[in-house]
């Protein structure tokens, strides 16, 4: 069994804990949805990074052109900005 990574039990554990009186249920939904989208961005993060790693021992330069892209665009989206 894969263990669970930290953000999504921390995501689940905070929606579950939204039944209190004394939470906030929308801070909770938005919290819970932003690790979520963290973990998704890590995850892409790291592929990324593995491509990075693997275009490095090749000759021919397309690869790194298209890891570089595909970092760009992580960039962005862990910034929140447009493309």
């Amino acid at each position: 069994m894969t263990k669970q990574p930290e953000a999504l039990r921390l995501a689940d554990d905070i929606e579950d804990i939204q039944g209190l009186d004394s939470i906030d249920g929308t801070i909770v939904d938005k919290a819970a949805a932003e690790l979520r989208r963290l973990h998704e961005v890590n995850v892409e993060l790291l592929a990324a990074l593995n491509s990075l790693l693997l275009a490095a021992g090749m000759k021919d330069p397309q690869p790194w052109r298209d890891a570089r892209a595909d970092v760009v665009e992580l960039l962005r989206k862990v910034t929140g900005e447009n493309a």
